[in-house]
């Protein structure tokens, strides 16, 4: 069981004692004042009316500090979560642009990893004096066991690290010498699991560009094949999608990010996963949108993907084992090689 689960199994077992021993005292304290006011009665010192006025009196009264106790019980552990927000805004920014950084300017999309080096901080070694050379406008794909640092070369990209050696350069410009705005301003990314905000679907495809206006929003869901089942919902672009996109399937939330990347238009993009939680026949339909990015010439494109079929019309396939490149060429090339990892893995899938 996860960290996560188990404060919540815990919480809810305070929740349930506190509204045990709660319950209790009320009842106990109904009780015996129900038996003070029953002696009181025969004793003739109350009427009717008096006993009926006490204890109408009392429910309302117990009932108003209960809720009152509720209220301020669900107020602190709002308060605690604020707390934890503060704490996680307060973390110090690992990587931090030099105050003299200036903006990325991407002309062609020419990306080289030169002689990089990068570990973790509590972990071995990811990458040693790693090159990789993408050209402008090429389509390449990184696949390889899990761990062999296929995310982790696309976030060093981002920026989302500082390696330990070697430099990054898109249209040689190294990224450390320019604003991380700007950098991820050039990049679009299609997760494996899409971030959404409970907001309408046209907010959250927006999202991608600044002022972008509402012709546009429809021109990139009907390149990500979602500008029909957008208008069979009630209210059409305006239809709110829920706490991270809970009302929405997996193939929806992954075509409403493929619209993003439309909309933003970024010469440089990056597909993570970005079809792997999905059943084979979403999958199709998905990568039908996605061909529309990867026959775009003017865009560079990396894609990590365990499901090879998807990687099979890319330029060039990139074999990483243990932070290292194995392999590389077309699909067609790899397969050739008998003792390759490529094809174990192909295989391995095909079984």
């Amino acid at each position: 069981m996860s960290d996560v689960a188990r404060m919540d199994v815990e919480e809810i077992k305070n929740h349930f004692r506190l509204a045990l021993v709660g319950g209790a005292w009320y009842i106990c304290m109904q009780f015996s004042l129900l038996l003070y006011m029953i002696h009181l009665r025969r004793a003739g010192a109350v009427t009717v009316g008096d006993f009926m006025f006490v204890m109408t009196v009392t429910y309302f009264l117990v009932d108003n500090i209960w809720n009152l106790v509720s209220q301020v019980s669900d107020f602190a552990s709002k308060l605690g979560d604020l707390k934890s927000s503060f704490s996680v805004l307060r973390t110090p920014q690992e990587l931090i642009d030099k105050p003299d950084a200036r903006d990325l300017k991407v002309l062609k999309g020419e990306i080289i990893f030169k002689d990089i080096s990068f570990k973790y901080e509590s972990g071995e070694q990811i990458f040693h004096k790693l090159n990789l050379h993408i050209k402008a406008g090429e389509k390449v794909g990184l696949v390889g066991y899990s761990g062999a640092g296929k995310s982790t070369l696309v976030a060093l990209l981002l920026k989302n690290f500082k390696i330990n050696g070697g430099d990054i350069l898109i249209d040689n410009q190294t990224i450390y010498d320019v604003s991380s705005d700007s950098l991820r301003a050039q990049i679009a990314v299609i997760p494996q699991d899409t971030m959404l905000f409970h907001r309408s679907i046209g907010e959250n495809i927006g999202y991608a560009k600044e002022n972008a206006t509402q012709k546009e929003i429809e021109k990139a869901a009907s390149l990500a094949n979602i500008h029909e089942f957008i208008f069979t919902c009630a209210s059409g672009y305006d239809t709110l999608v829920g706490e991270r996109g809970i009302k929405l399937s997996g193939g929806q939330r992954q075509r409403i990010a493929i619209a993003r990347a439309m909309l933003k238009d970024a010469p440089i993009l990056i597909l993570d996963e970005a079809t792997s939680s999905l059943d084979s026949r979403t999958e199709r339909q998905i990568q039908a949108s996605l061909n529309l990015l990867i026959e775009d010439k003017s865009k560079t494109l990396i894609a990590i993907a365990h499901r090879l079929s998807t990687l099979k019309h890319l330029d060039r396939i990139i074999v990483l084992d243990k932070g290292k490149i194995v392999e590389e060429g077309t699909h067609e090339e790899l397969l050739k090689n008998d003792v390759s990892l490529y094809k174990k893995l192909w295989e391995l899938q095909a079984i």
